[in-house]
């Protein structure tokens, strides 16, 4: 887990070389436990079918459509209410992915800041300054070429919603596969002050679109919990018998 000696610098402006930083160092993680990642991130379908259940409160925006474009405009609470309507309506425990399940998944078993390459290429995600006919727009989900895992979109298209608070190294972390929370100097009093998101999406420039790449999103400021015109989020699914943390509300009644 982590950015490799020199990776991004090239792409990123050398005015915020310092927002690499906290990629580094490389750590090995042990993830010694069966997980199910989604496909793709959720849908404004998918969140629709929620809403008119009435498991979720939230009607987010659409910047350029809805159907099958993955759900933007969504804070971390809301995706958790979303998780825990899945979780009621399937039986099943769902969650967000912690960053070293993220990254993991992301990486589908490569070494290079993207799963396709080092290279941003033209036309393989969706982001400001990716190319093709999704520069700067969302793009349905599996409109790009999955990685190795089967997973689309993980790079790119909207930012992706994880379950850790903040840490400013990668080696401040757990290094089990779970997410960091009282690792973290941003968690006091079972409480976090700046999530994580990850992948980078539409308004994303090419040197946040890398596994490595990772972003604090500050709940104290004042848009606080409500998420932005790229945020959305991808689940996971336990494939183990699980105490969920307090902070997850997946096996709510």
């Amino acid at each position: 887990m982590g950015r490799r000696e020199g990776e991004g610098l090239d792409e990123t402006p050398a005015r915020w070389h310092h927002l690499l930083d906290d990629e580094r160092p490389r750590v090995e993680v042990a993830i010694d436990y069966p997980f199910a990642v989604g496909k793709f991130e959720v849908t404004f379908d998918e969140w629709e079918r929620c809403r008119v259940a009435d498991g979720c409160d939230l009607r987010p925006e659409a910047a350029h459509g809805r159907g099958d474009r993955p759900v933007i405009h969504v804070g971390r609470l809301d995706a958790e209410q979303y998780l825990a309507w899945l979780s009621r309506e399937t039986g099943k425990s769902y969650r967000l992915p912690s960053e070293a399940e993220w990254e993991y998944a992301a990486r589908g078993g490569t070494e290079t800041a993207r799963y396709w390459g080092d290279a941003i290429g033209s036309g393989r995600a969706a982001c400001t300054g990716c190319g093709g006919e999704y520069d700067r727009r969302t793009a349905p989900v599996g409109s790009f070429a999955a990685n190795a895992f089967g997973l689309h979109d993980v790079l790119g298209n909207a930012r992706e919603w994880v379950s850790d608070c903040y840490t400013p190294s990668v080696g401040d972390r757990p290094l089990d596969g779970s997410p960091a929370e009282e690792e973290s100097p941003y968690w006091q009093d079972g409480a976090c002050s700046a999530w994580v998101y990850r992948g980078g999406g539409w308004r994303s420039e090419p040197y946040q679109l890398r596994a490595a790449a990772r972003r604090p999103y500050n709940t104290r400021a004042v848009w606080g919990t409500t998420g932005s015109s790229a945020s959305g989020f991808r689940v996971v699914r336990e494939l183990r018998a699980v105490t969920p943390r307090p902070s997850i509300a997946a096996n709510s009644p």
